[in-house]
């Protein structure tokens, strides 16, 4: 591996462990942490970090986004759940019956 990158995964390296040191007492940037790891990340894999962030890393965290908020929108509250077991309960006994009806013995 050349010098440079050498240099820059140290560089890197550096930077996220003050950071992490610096972290611990202050969780609430989860973002910049998140940054951080992102650029390490970036930085050990020796390429472009224009490139890796535009076309891989920033594709992948808003289709990670955009899951997780999906997700969250997903109700698992007793009422919703309970109203839409009942409701399928209902349609399998409706479904039942007139299977039964409409069948011969």
């Amino acid at each position: 591996m050349s010098e440079a990158k050498n240099k820059t995964r140290e560089r890197s390296l550096k930077i996220s462990q003050l950071y992490q040191k610096a972290s611990a007492s202050k969780q609430d940037d989860v973002g910049l942490q998140a940054s951080y790891n992102i650029s390490l990340l970036i930085g050990k894999t020796g390429q472009q970090p224009h490139t890796i962030e535009k076309d891989l890393i920033l594709p992948a965290v808003k289709e990670v986004i955009t899951a997780a908020d999906i997700i969250q929108k997903i109700p698992v509250s007793n009422s919703p759940v309970q109203r839409q077991i009942d409701e399928m309960a209902e349609n399998n006994e409706e479904s039942l019956c007139n299977h039964l009806q409409n069948s011969q013995f």
